[in-house]
């Protein structure tokens, strides 16, 4: 039996070229920051000084209103995936 080479749609295609160009900038970021990893940890370190001296930082509320603030951008990140049609075949 033979098989045939299915290439898909022009829907399916620009969706691969996209997921590998997210692949790709994905891996520059991730080289980058391995590269830079001094200067990116030494302003980490400064900040955190930074934070450290900061009435606001140290409050007992600092915690609950920082969890709501983080927890947006990933729930916004599942959300797009439940609704764009590309991202089917990662439910």
């Amino acid at each position: 039996m033979a098989t045939t080479l299915h290439c898909g749609t022009a829907d399916q295609q620009k969706h691969a070229k996209l997921i590998c160009v997210l692949r790709f900038l994905a891996l520059l970021i991730v080289s980058y920051a391995y590269i830079n990893g001094d200067v990116i940890q030494h302003a980490i370190s400064d900040i955190w000084k930074w934070l450290r001296t900061q009435w606001w930082y140290r409050s007992v509320y600092n915690e609950t209103i920082f969890v709501v603030i983080w927890s947006f951008p990933v729930l916004f990140i599942f959300r797009l995936v439940f609704e764009l049609k590309f991202c089917e075949k990662y439910r």
